[in-house]
Formats: C-alpha cells, structure tokens, sequence
C-alpha cells in the first residue's frame, strides 16, 4: 500500500493534535510539561495546589493527592488538559471530607 495512503482514513491525513493538547509538530518533554502545569495550577486564583501530586508519562497526566472541593478538582483536571503537549489526563485527585 502506497505510504502516503496508508496514513490516511478516507482520504484524510492524520490530526496534527490530540483530543487534548500537541500530538505531532512541536515535541515537548514530560518535564516541560509538568512545569507548565504547575505554573497553571499555582497561578489560579480559585484553586489550591499545594496537596496536589502531578505525574507526566509520555504526555499522560496523572494527578493525585487531595483537594478541598470539587470544583478544585475539576479546574485542576481542566488545566491539565489545556497544557500543550497533553495527550490525557488520569484525575485521581480525592476531595477532602469537611
């Protein structure tokens, strides 16, 4: 089969991005990835990080730790996905009992 073809699904090459963030292109490390997310996280006004654990595998996310509500735990996965270079996130992340 031609090479140019194969890489295509009816005649469509394929998404240069992920659901999520930067599939092909512009290659960024796990680390540069985990910096940039952390900056994010720590910026965010509505948000504290400081029980949050940010593991990066070859572009995959995983957080864990404890946050104080739900709605933490969501802005966090939400700026997981918006980091570029992300191709999923695991939330893990466990709300803390009041």
């Amino acid at each position: 089969m031609n090479e140019n073809r194969k890489n295509k699904i009816f005649g469509v090459p394929p998404p240069l991005f992920s659901r999520y963030g930067l599939k092909a292109g512009i290659e960024r490390s796990d680390e540069e990835i985990r910096v940039d997310l952390v900056r994010a996280l720590s910026s965010h006004t509505r948000l504290d990080p400081s029980e949050i654990i940010i593991e990066v595998r070859n572009g995959v996310i995983t957080l864990s730790g404890v946050v104080n509500s739900e709605d933490e735990r969501m802005i966090a996965e939400h700026e997981a996905l918006r980091t570029t270079g992300v191709v999923d996130v695991h939330n893990e992340l466990q709300t803390r009992q009041k």
